[in-house]
């Protein structure tokens, strides 16, 4: 896995700049080969007539290996709900694609699957693909091997998307059932007819970022926090993004544990990531609509930044850890995982599931862990930390010097 911090898209933009991003016409349609010539025919005649605009995944290529799942994102910022969703550009070389099963993922998580075994050991490649899946279609996909650079039907609908935001954290994941056989996953993106254009990028092409505003700091008056302390530039800087508040006694109690429904607030808010409708369907069970935390977790449920638990909660109340807090930080500011095969801290094996989240927060000067060696993943981080930890990643912009390896892929 190659790192490529500037192939994803960053939030640390202010809003009027992300609206000017929203705003500007791009023809969509040139970052493809052969794009579909129409929108899919399942939409209506009004959302037929309205523009296609395709977005295209920048998180490639990818390395499709025997009996290991790869998965590559695209991030969309429209603020447009899905009516029709397209597959496009779908460029993939196997020497095998009978072993492949590959399923589109949603900023929800609602899963959809594409294909799976088909082609058998029909050979595809970057000449002979390029195609598009569309409900609209009249081909089911396999029915033409390779399938080249034509619309077919996915095995299950897109249309299980409607209703749904675009904006967010899309996956595509690709499972190679069988060892003899590999592939590259080269370019895949999305077309949503209606949508508000937006900058999209061919697979070769880096985007192009809206400048980030000067960083400033508000003085804070707040009678525990001194000019002196670690933190006091992450809550100066906080406090003046409107991400952190104090008390009503003009303390800010740097040293009190924080929760996992007031972190989803700082980490959105002090990093800007957009704030769009939240969902008419609360995505957690024990977070409604009522909750005044509410938007700020759909908002970072929907770009990836928390998933929850298998039961569908969320679990607010929680005090966040600072293996959490470091996690939900480095999704949000974008950047690809690094996995070194020298662990950084004494406490934090390869093997812990937070491991490159931590390595890549401390190559990136985002944490530096303790005195000991130690990072203490499992402590609660206290409002200091958090002030200082949010406010580094939001700055740090640099790339950091280790070498990425490759990142161990879960059996199927």
């Amino acid at each position: 896995m190659s790192l490529s911090p500037t192939a994803r898209m960053r939030w640390r933009v202010l809003l009027p700049a992300l609206i000017l991003l929203l705003g500007v016409g791009f023809t969509a349609s040139v970052t493809l080969a052969s794009p579909p010539a129409q929108p899919a025919q399942h939409a209506t005649q009004a959302q037929a007539n309205a523009p296609l605009t395709t977005y295209m995944s920048t998180d490639v290529p990818k390395t499709i290996t025997g009996t290991n799942t790869v998965t590559s994102t695209l991030t969309i910022i429209d603020v447009q709900v899905i009516t029709s969703l397209d597959v496009v550009g779908l460029t993939i070389s196997h020497t095998f694609p009978g072993d492949l099963n590959v399923y589109l993922i949603s900023p929800l998580g609602t899963r959809v699957q594409l294909f799976n075994n088909v082609c058998g050991g029909i050979d595809w490649n970057t000449t002979n693909t390029g195609f598009t899946l569309s409900d609209g279609a009249v081909t089911p996909i396999g029915d033409t091997c390779p399938p080249g650079n034509t619309a077919y039907k996915p095995v299950q609908a897109l249309s299980a998307f409607n209703g749904q935001p675009v904006a967010g954290i899309w996956k595509l994941e690709i499972t190679d059932t069988d060892v003899p056989d590999d592939g590259v996953l080269t370019a895949w993106g999305l077309a949503v007819p209606g949508s508000a254009p937006q900058a999209t990028v061919s697979p070769t092409t880096e985007p192009t970022l809206v400048p980030t505003a000067t960083i400033t700091s508000c003085p804070v008056s707040f009678s525990d926090v001194h000019p002196s302390d670690y933190f006091y530039g992450g809550v100066s800087y906080l406090y003046c993004k409107g991400a952190i508040t104090g008390y009503g006694d003009n303390t800010f109690r740097p040293y009190n544990s924080t929760t996992r429904q007031q972190l989803a607030k700082i980490v959105v808010l002090g990093l800007n990531v957009p704030l769009f409708p939240p969902p008419a369907t609360p995505s957690f069970t024990d977070v409604p609509a009522s909750n005044i935390f509410y938007r700020y977790i759909e908002a970072a449920k929907q770009f990836g930044i928390v998933t929850g638990y298998s039961d569908r909660t969320f679990r607010p109340a929680n005090n966040v850890t600072r293996a959490q807090l470091t996690k939900m930080f480095i999704v949000a500011k974008g950047v690809d995982l690094i996995n070194p095969a020298t662990p950084s801290f004494t406490d934090e094996p390869r093997s812990d599931v937070f491991y490159q989240f931590i390595e890549t927060a401390a190559c990136y000067g985002i944490v530096s862990g303790y005195s000991d060696h130690t990072f203490r993943p499992g402590n609660d981080a206290n409002r200091g930390q958090i002030a200082k930890i949010a406010f580094l990643s939001d700055v740090n912009t640099t790339g950091c010097a280790a070498v990425p390896t490759p990142i161990p892929q879960p059996q199927p």
